[in-house]
């Protein structure tokens, strides 16, 4: 069973045929020092083993790394203070422990380059069995900038800091594990990396679908649930996934409706969504993602694959800096795939911190510490239990300062709750008026996400707005009726991430308007599955 797969970071896509719990309240913390002495900004642990002077600040040395300073998605000095991920303060506790792996699960990682350190024994390349990740002779000639994609998403998590060259990493500390599954882009690559052992974090920059269709992935999903159910010791690998380049509706990708994994959207540098970014109520959170035209605003700058012939930056010129005579980094990293490696890298600093957190900790704790950016921007909104949200930006820009912090002492949501019922209907949907249809819920619990799954028989159904109402009163809108849409419901499920600890007794609300002309349907089922948590 042939699927499209699309990498989501160039603007120059690659289109590529893809066959493709609980814990303890109590948590355990890992070693690690926050005493900065010197005040440097790098724990005094990490001086020492970098072999720097510990109470003289040398950490802080712009030689260290010397292309960090272009790095704006970690401190954005350059185009709007503080409008970055708020790393710096992390740094003073912790870069990530090597017991922390993460997952690229991409087109492959450089194994040759010097600023990034691979677990080999854990790293695979899907086309000859081997543990060398990186691009395939036959990747690097079919598509050469295309394959250095998996290598700048690396980067982007785990680029070696302190190290007198380069660039940083979000997480510079942590195991990364280069799992390329476009040498051989079948479903058994791709079900295989997704549920592979000993990995805590999966940065996933690809996907299907797109403004016009649904893309129902089965096969990666079954394989999501299983990381779900038995990784990390069923605490739960944690999933992070670009949510798409298309300026379309994350809703319409299966595994971005699960429930099971991360959607993160991609912002700018000064705040405000790319114009390519998807949207939805599914997004958890966003971070930045570089610009469509890098020669116009800054993309985001990390690793590229080796020496001036190869990667994204092959027609670029090197950058045109000094630093980068060598053509191993590029600044024309873009796409919400840029995003997604660096939440991933945010997720294995909280990792580092407490590893008695469950998948679903892990999303609780990004969201209710994530920061409101572009304040004035029209999607925003307040839900009843007080949190801003936006169907561009989730819950905002991830704060790593906040959800670090946060993390390590955090008390586990438990054990998850949810209940779902199902209301059987067969009513026509019209032009005319807007169709509501009405649930009572008798459980009472706090929200983590909603689901709704529903099944139609129309003449259009891109036409068909579709908002869920809660008992507080919340609106989150699922569908906005403004496309053609090829595909029909039958059925579809929708996720909405925007009633965060609300309360899921009550009457919830459904509903439906058809925004075209001259359409024909009805409602046939309608499905609501609330899950949360009691503490």
């Amino acid at each position: 069973m042939l699927k499209l797969i699309i990498i989501l970071a160039l603007f120059v896509f690659m289109g590529c045929d893809k066959k493709h719990g609980t814990s303890s309240e109590t948590t355990t913390m890992l070693p690690y020092n926050k005493n900065d002495t010197d005040n440097d900004g790098l724990a005094d642990k990490y001086e020492k083993e970098f072999h720097l002077t510990v109470g003289i600040k040398d950490a802080d040395s712009a030689n260290l790394d010397p292309i960090l300073s272009y790095q704006w998605h970690l401190i954005n000095n350059t185009f709007q203070k503080g409008e970055d991920i708020n790393i710096a303060p992390v740094w003073r506790d912790t870069i990530g422990e090597k017991n922390i792996s993460v997952a690229i699960v991409d087109t492959g990682v450089d194994i040759t380059h010097d600023d990034i350190l691979l677990d080999i024994n854990k790293s695979y390349r899907y086309s000859d069995g081997g543990n060398d990740p990186s691009p395939t002779a036959s990747q690097l000639y079919n598509d050469n900038e295309g394959s250095a994609h998996g290598t700048a998403c690396a980067g982007l998590v785990a680029a070696t800091g302190w190290n007198g060259i380069g660039v940083r990493g979000v997480s510079p500390g942590v195991s990364v594990v280069g799992l390329n599954v476009f040498s051989k882009p079948d479903d058994s690559s791709f079900s295989d990396a997704l549920q592979r052992d000993g990995i805590d974090v999966s940065s996933n920059s690809w996907g299907g679908g797109g403004a016009n269709w649904l893309f129902d992935d089965r096969v990666s999903l079954e394989a999501i649930e299983n990381g779900i159910e038995n990784g990390r010791k069923s605490k739960g690998t944690s999933y992070i996934f670009a949510a798409g380049n298309d300026a379309a509706n994350a809703n319409f990708q299966s595994i971005l409706t699960s429930g099971y994994v991360i959607a993160v959207s991609a912002v700018d540098e000064v705040g405000k969504l790319e114009s390519y970014s998807d949207f939805g109520a599914n997004i958890l959170v966003s971070a930045p993602g570089g610009a469509a035209d890098t020669n116009n605003e800054p993309g985001i700058v990390t690793t590229d694959l080796s020496g001036l012939n190869n990667g994204m930056d092959v027609y670029r010129s090197h950058w045109g800096i000094v630093q980068n005579s060598d053509g191993n980094y590029t600044n024309a990293m873009n796409g919400t795939s840029a995003a997604c490696p660096i939440v991933s890298g945010v997720v294995a600093l909280m990792l580092s911190v407490n590893q008695n957190l469950t998948y679903r900790d892990v999303q609780y704790i990004l969201a209710t510490t994530a920061r409101k950016n572009d304040a004035d921007d029209a999607s925003w909104k307040k839900n009843a239990a007080g949190y801003n949200v936006s169907d561009k930006y989730g819950f905002g820009v991830i704060n790593a300062g906040n959800a670090v912090e946060s993390a390590k002492t955090f008390v586990s949501l438990g054990s998850e709750l949810n209940i779902t019922k199902t209301e059987d209907l067969n009513v026509s949907i019209d032009t005319a008026n807007e169709a509501i249809f009405e649930t009572d819920i008798n459980v009472n619990f706090s929200i983590t996400q909603v689901q709704l799954k529903i099944n139609t028989n129309h003449d259009n159904n891109g036409k068909l707005k579709i908002i869920l109402e809660s008992p507080s009163g919340t609106l989150s809108t699922l569908a906005y009726g403004d496309i053609v849409l090829y595909d029909k419901y039958e059925p579809w499920t929708f996720l909405s991430t925007q009633f965060l600890d609300e309360n899921s007794k009550g009457k919830w609300i459904l509903h439906i308007q058809d925004m075209g002309s001259g359409n024909k349907g009805e409602l046939k089922q309608w499905t609501l599955s609330i899950k949360g948590y009691k503490r």
